[in-house]
């Protein structure tokens, strides 16, 4: 069983998340929101937050190469199937943590 954290949006709104150490890869044919983290003086800090089919959008983002080159060590994730329920988390997660912004260190509007 994964560990379990809670990611908190600009809304204060909380969300429960699986944590995964990496390398992991999750299972096909899951859409669900995602955070690729890694942990800063015992700190999660969010390198990237994105929404989607879950183990397609891990392979790009690891094929990219962003989420690696700023010191991801874990994915957390939980599924969603609603898709604007997922954007309107993203969005959320986003602004309440912006140290995913690539302005602010992290991997959100990175371009390759």
């Amino acid at each position: 069983m994964s560990d379990q954290h809670d990611w908190t949006g600009a809304s204060g709104k909380s969300y429960g998340y699986a944590v995964h150490e990496l390398p992991w890869r999750p299972e096909t044919n899951q859409d669900g929101n995602y955070i690729f983290a890694k942990k800063v003086g015992g700190i999660w800090l969010a390198v990237y937050i994105g929404q989607g089919d879950l183990q397609r959008r891990y392979d790009d983002a690891l094929d990219e190469g962003c989420v690696t080159d700023k010191g991801a060590t874990h994915y957390h994730e939980h599924l969603q199937s609603s898709r604007q329920a997922r954007l309107d988390e993203e969005q959320d997660l986003i602004d309440g943590n912006p140290e995913c912004k690539e302005e602010r260190g992290g991997c959100n509007g990175y371009e390759p």
